[in-house]
């Protein structure tokens, strides 16, 4: 990604249906009631890997939702579906007469969600009669409520993130930092896990998806050259496997061609203790494969987690949006003085499909990490000193969706703050409908949800996030010929202000990602966070000069 793209990216039909039923939803008081009959064998979206979800696991409950004309939540009910049921009923009373919306989800018996259909609803006195048939990919949205399972508890929050999510386009978990040796000599390191949906057949008639997988390690000092990677890139069951069991343990494999320095690259990530997403939690990161030299690349790394997820996104169930629409901004900016925060909780507009379900755990510690090259297994690297970041991020983009995003530009921050224990993330994402900024800081002391996920100490609003390249800091690649600037100002003001300096710690760190080059990295950030020193390390993701303003 943008974190969109991996992480690193809506307008559905079903939410254009609902534009133009605007208004028609608060119609006069009736008796009626609505009733929901659910198939336990629907058919899947044109998606291969839900198709075999739904085959091999089954629908265990439905979630069902009654929304009103424009999407916000009215009245739920969970459905257990009984053992050989091929249907089964939700009931709601309706009491006035109009267009609702009706969302029911299906999952499996770990809560893993398989999938979720969306359908207008015309409400008359009497009995009204709807049946879904059909079972699609999980739109997601904003709420405030704690209905969907990873919004009730830590233990609900860790299965959620625990389990294939097949309903579900994308799942990312990403780590990314610096590793330090005894000398304070610091390498930055990256490493990546992704599931994606990717249309195969985008000429054809039906929009098949098969899943893709991108996983990989990358390692980069002063002087190598860009980042070594090494990893997996690829449609899965194409001599490519991804696997996710629990306690959390997620790895990718993929078979090298004949005469390869290693027969398979494997890149793997695991809760070794604690409970995911807490404070306290251990994880070790590992990579074993061909780097894009051709020789061997090791790493293994332990870190502890010592603040414990936060949520960068909005509500219970961390829900950031991607972009905002025209008259979404412009009611922000008029009536919430430029609150994306304070809009959604006065409106509960769900924003359906414009975003990603995101968490962050901003400070893991490295307890111990070793990075060997080369078939000899030659340490470069070894200490007990560094400090990452990770991010994990769910997300489903439309056809819309994905025409809205597919041209986009970002610029991607993190700054964390080890004397402080504070963290700020400050993102913009450039799309067709809007320049999106978000920056949020986060602390220990800040209070948490529901699932022990903590809330930022501070959101700062859209007009008070400035993000400005320093001119005089160009640097051209000598790989791709594309310019960057390597050292940024970032303003924040409001009721908490920053003045900060990220400038990255050298400037070779560009990626070549095979059929493209990407630029992110390791930096330093220096400056003010409430008017007092502060110093620290930072994470860039940046694009080429003249592709973002």
């Amino acid at each position: 990604m943008p974190r969109m793209e991996r992480k690193k990216s809506l307008i559905s039909s079903m939410f254009l249906a609902l534009a133009l039923l605007a208004g028609c939803g608060s119609g006069s008081n009736t008796d009626a009631r609505l009733e929901i009959s659910l198939t336990t064998e629907p058919k899947p979206a044109n998606d291969i890997h839900q198709a075999v979800q739904l085959e091999l696991q089954g629908i265990s409950k439905f979630q069902v939702e009654l929304l009103d004309d424009q999407g916000k939540a009215l009245n739920f009910q969970t459905i257990d579906v009984p053992a050989g049921s091929k249907r089964v009923t939700a009931t709601f009373p309706v009491a006035k007469e109009g267009s609702y919306q009706v969302r029911s989800s299906a999952f499996t018996s770990n809560d893993a969600m398989l999938g979720t259909t969306s359908q207008t609803v015309q409400v008359r006195p009497g009995v009204n009669q709807l049946g879904v048939d059909t079972l699609g990919l999980s739109n997601l949205y904003y709420a405030s409520n704690t209905d969907l399972p990873q919004t009730k508890s830590a233990a609900g929050l860790e299965k959620f993130l625990s389990f294939d999510q097949p309903g579900i386009a994308l799942q990312a978990y990403c780590f990314f930092g610096y590793l330090e040796d005894d000398s304070q000599n610091q390498m930055a390191y990256f490493s990546l896990i992704q599931r994606l949906e990717q249309q195969i057949d985008p000429s054809g008639s039906a929009e098949v998806r098969l899943p893709f997988i991108m996983s990989g390690t990358g390692i980069s000092t002063p002087g190598l050259g860009g980042f070594r990677t090494g990893g997996t890139l690829g449609a899965a069951l194409v001599g490519n496997a991804i696997a996710l069991t629990q306690p959390w343990d997620l790895s990718v494999t993929s078979e090298n061609a004949v005469g390869a320095v290693t027969p398979k690259n494997e890149t793997r990530a695991k809760l070794v203790s604690g409970r995911f997403g807490q404070k306290g939690a251990r994880y070790k990161i590992q990579s074993h494969g061909a780097d894009n030299l051709g020789k061997l690349m090791t790493t293994e790394i332990l870190v502890e987690d010592t603040m414990g997820f936060v949520s960068e996104g909005f509500g219970v169930n961390a829900f950031l949006p991607n972009w905002l629409l025209p008259e979404q901004e412009k009611a922000i900016r008029k009536n919430f003085g430029g609150s994306v925060e304070k809009y959604l909780a006065a409106t509960q507009n769900p924003m359906t499909g414009q975003g990603s379900y995101y968490y962050s755990a901003p400070f893991l510690k490295v307890i111990t990490f070793k990075v060997t090259y080369d078939e000899n297994g030659t340490v470069v690297s070894q200490g007990t000193g560094g400090l990452l970041w990770m991010d994990v991020v769910y997300q489903t983009f439309d056809d819309a969706a994905t025409e809205i995003v597919k041209d986009s530009t970002w610029a991607f921050f993190i700054m964390q703050f080890p004397e402080q224990q504070k963290a700020i993330m400050t993102t913009l994402v450039g799309t067709k409908v809007s320049d999106y900024r978000v920056s949020s800081l986060f602390s220990m002391d800040a209070p948490k949800n529901p699932n022990g996920v903590l809330e930022p100490e501070h959101r700062w609003n859209l007009q008070d996030i400035v993000m400005k390249p320093i001119a005089g800091s160009e640097w051209k690649s000598p790989d791709s010929g594309e310019i960057y600037y390597t050292k940024y100002k970032i303003v924040l003001s409001g009721e908490r202000s920053a003045d900060l300096t990220v400038t990255m710690a050298w400037n070779d760190q560009e990626v070549n990602a095979g059929s493209r080059f990407v630029y992110e990295g390791l930096g330093n950030v220096t400056g003010t966070l409430d008017g007092e020193v502060v110093n620290g390390s930072a994470w860039l993701e940046m694009q080429p000069i003249g592709k973002l303003n």
